[in-house]
Parts: C-alpha cells; structure tokens; sequence
C-alpha cells in the first residue's frame, strides 16, 4: 500500500511511481515470456496452425468461411516463411512470441507517447495494466490474433486524440492505417475503428468542422480498401450461415465483465470474482469522479476525449455487437471484448494519472489495480504450469506411438482436429462400424497397437458405452496412463485396445 504521507512529502512521487510500475511491467513480461512460450496449444490454436500450413489463395478461401478476416494469418504466414526454416523444432513457441510483439510494443509506445506527451505516472499505469489485467496475460501468449486486434484498435484510439490535438497530415495516415489494420484482423476490430470513426466526427463538428474534410477523405479511404473483404464478409462469413450456431447473446453480455476484470485461474471462466467485482466498481467511481470533480470544471475537450473515450469504445462496439447478434446474426462471445481492453485501460491510466493529487481516490484505485494485476499473473504462473505438464505428459504418450498404430479418439467433434494435429496419423478413427467392430479391430491389432484417447474421462457414458462395446466383440481396454490437468485439451485416459480372452 502507498503511504499518504510520503506522496505529501515527495512533489516528484509520482514519476517514482510510474517508473516503478514501468519496471515492474517489464520483470512480470519476462514471467509471461519464460513460462509462456511453451508447447502447449488449444483448439483454436491448432485451426491456426492448419491455417498457415495452407496455401496463400487457399488460406483466404478457408479464412473467407469462417468468421475473422485473414490480416493475422497472414502476418503470420509472412513471419514463418521468413523466419520459421531457422527455428525448425520451435514453431508453436515462436508463434507465441509472435502473439507477444504486440504487448511489447504497447509497453514501448507508454514509454515513448504516453510518458513524453502526459507523464511518467500515465505511462507506467498503462504499461501495468497492458500486462497484468484480468486476461491479458493469457490471450497475450494465444496462437491467435487478439493481441494484435487490441493492439491495432488502441494505436487508432490514440491517433484519433492525436487528431483532435494536431490535425496533421501525418496523423491522419497513421490513424487511418492502423484502422485498417485493425478492420482486417477482427471484425469486432472494424466495429470499434467504426465507432472511434464515429466518435472523432462528433468532435470535429463540434470543435474544428473546417476538418471534417480530413474525416470524410479517410473514411472513404478505408471504405475503398475493406469493400473487398467486406463482400466476403456478407456472402461467405459463418456468421450468416443459416445452420448457425445458438449464441446465448445475454449470456455473453454477462460474462464480458468477467473477461475484462476477473483475475480467475481458468482463461474460459467469466465470472465476475470478488476481486474482480472490486476492479470493475473502482474504475466505475473513477469514471464517475472523474465527471463529477474535473470535467465540470476543466474544458480541455482534447484531453476528455481520451480520459472517456476508450470506456465509450468499449461500451459502444458491445453495444453493437449484441444489436448485431439480436436482429441480424449471433456473433458476440466473450472474449470478443478483448480487441477494447487497450483502448480501455488506456483511459483508466489517463483517468486515474489525473487524480494523483487526490490521494483519497488515488490510492485505494491504485492498490485495487495492483492486487488484480498480480492475482492476474499468479493464475497465469498457476495455468501455464498445469498446461506446460498436461501437454508433457501427451507428448510422452505420442512418441510411443508406432507407424502402424491406429488412434481412437473419444471426444466431441471439436477435439478431434485437436488431436489430429498432434498424432499427426492417417489410422486416425473417429467412430466405429458396430456391425463390423470384432473384424476392425483384429484387421488393426495384426498391423500394430490400437491406442484410445479419452477425452470425455473413464467414468463417463461415452467411455463406458464403448467399453461395453468392446467386452461385446472380445476386447477390453487396458489402461496405460491418465493426464492429470485442470486445464488444457488433452485427453484425460488414455489405454490400448486388448483380446479379452
């Protein structure tokens, strides 16, 4: 906790308190590095993976059907073609590094832009929270393009102030490319560059109109560039598959707060913990101070429109993604809030860096940060672990597996491709011919092993059903060994299939 009495006795306190969290930012990067980059992945990951593997015109075809746009892959692709035939065995944990740049950068930017045009304390807040809030840590370390969404939706954020303070030429490029970009990693990126967009007009019109020109130029700048992608979108997305998956949009909503400020064990669990129920109240007094002791008096509409403007991204973009999946198509999950947490956290470091002097708001938000933030990395520490040892003990089993052993995979249709790209094996099975299971299984067991990974766990009906199959046609399942996680998608028993005789 911070002694009142030092901030009162030191004029320059808060500079010390902004390098510190800068150094401590950096010390729990190094954590997220070191325990981070390992081999362990989950479902989407691995669709990463098949992704890259393809083609270039086949990844967008692939990418075109699912429901994110192709930018990340393709800075991936890019990255591993130049880069990967140097780390040949290292591929998962450079792609991870990859997912990491971001953060980095983000850390470099306070250090560079925040602490020169505000402050020490507003960039050392920042570079805190960019690392240690609730799921950061672990989206930041995800074979998949959050981090880099997040980065490129809190670069056009920061440009549109930059706008509303210098409306240079410069500035403008800049805000309207790293819109783009952010418009092609994640369309939940396009709805918030969208609303940042609708945010600076507003401003303008209200401010300076002779530069609504300068909006009007960018904005059908970056219509003329997203109209290709933007056909894809409407024609070929998932999102307007008429066999859609059921979204429980209210739901969704709900876990969102948990996804922004719960420091949970589990990356998947979005309840909202007391800590986090903590979190979410002091940036709501925050804001609330905020409005209520300084925005009444201060005009500086420039500096209001960062202070308030990330919250407003955030709430806007949600806003119109649970519109978006009530009346046209189901495509709010979760963590679909996380492309706004940069811009978020952002506004929070401003906010809060502006009420240094008033000690009796300053400090409590402070140490609730601070509690969060390294609750936050001791579940990471807690995650990675386990998942670093589940994935350890899989790999352990796979490399016992022979050319001409064959793989029964018990689990949902969503592991199976999980699976698949670590057994990396044509005798792959999914379900069995009941009728013909006895001469299957005897064709098999002459060629080699017949191995069974349980996904589902040993006492569940699933495994039972099918134990019971086998006992049926003279078989049983011999257990080898068990998986113990809490975390992780690797399968939690796995045996050999045996003559029962």
């Amino acid at each position: 906790m911070i002694n009142m009495n030092i901030l009162k006795k030191n004029p320059n306190f808060d500079k010390i308190i902004g390098i510190g969290l800068f150094i401590l930012s950096i010390i729990l990067l190094l954590v997220m590095l070191i325990l981070g980059l390992n081999q362990a992945l989950w479902n989407d990951e691995t669709f990463t993976f098949q992704l890259i593997s393809m083609s270039f015109n086949n990844m967008l075809s692939a990418t075109a059907m699912d429901v994110h746009p192709p930018l990340y892959y393709i800075i991936l692709m890019g990255i591993f073609k130049l880069f990967s035939p140097l780390f040949p065995t290292f591929n998962i944990i450079f792609a991870k590094l990859i997912s990491i740049v971001p953060l980095i950068l983000l850390i470099y930017f306070s250090f560079i832009n925040l602490r020169k045009e505000l402050d020490w304390l507003t960039g050392g807040i920042f570079a805190f929270c960019i690392i240690t809030m609730p799921k950061l840590m672990f989206y930041g370390v995800q074979v998949r393009m959050y981090s880099w969404v997040m980065f490129f939706v809190t670069l056009s954020f920061y440009y549109s102030y930059k706008i509303t303070k210098q409306s240079t030429k410069k500035n403008w490029i800049i805000f309207t490319i790293f819109c783009l970009l952010a418009a092609y990693t994640h369309y939940y990126g396009a709805f918030a560059v969208g609303i940042i967009y609708l945010m600076l007009l507003v401003y303008l019109i209200l401010k300076n109109r002779v530069l609504v020109k300068n909006w009007v130029f960018s904005t059908i700048a970056i219509i003329l560039c997203y109209i290709p992608w933007m056909n894809i979108f409407l024609h070929k997305s998932k999102y307007f598959d008429s066999q859609q998956w059921y979204i429980p949009v209210s739901e969704e909503i709900t876990k969102s707060f948990g996804v922004l400020f719960s420091p949970t064990n589990i990356m998947y669990d979005y309840n909202l913990t007391n800590l986090g129920m903590l979190l979410f109240i002091s940036v709501i007094l925050l804001i609330i101070s905020y409005i209520l002791f300084i925005i009444i008096k201060d005009r500086n509409y420039s500096f209001n429109f960062l202070g308030l403007g990330g919250v407003f991204v955030l709430i806007a973009t949600m806003a119109f993604a649970w519109l978006f999946s009530i009346y046209v198509s189901p495509m709010l999950y979760a963590r679909y809030s996380f492309p706004m947490v940069g811009c978020l956290w952002l506004s929070v470091a401003v906010l809060l860096a502006k009420f240094y002097s008033k000690k009796m708001i300053f400090i409590p938000i402070l140490t609730v940060i601070l509690l969060v933030g390294i609750m936050n990395c001791v579940s990471f520490i807690n995650y990675e672990t386990d998942l670093n040892s589940g994935d350890l003990e899989f790999r352990g089993y796979v490399n016992q597996i022979g050319e001409n052993d064959t793989i029964i995979c018990l689990s949902s249709s969503f592991d199976v491709d999980f699976f698949k790209f670590y057994l990396n094996s044509t005798n792959f099975v999914v379900g069995w011919n009941t009728s013909s299971i006895h001469s299957d299984i005897e064709n098999k067991l002459k060629k080699g092993k017949i191995w069974v990974f349980d996904n589902w766990g040993k006492n569940t009906d699933g495994t039972k059903e099918f134990s019971n199959l086998l006992m049926e046609n003279g078989f049983k399942l011999d257990d080898v060994g068990e998986i113990k996680q809490t975390y992780g998608n690797y399968p939690h028993n796995i045996y050999l299939i045996k003559s029962s005789q």
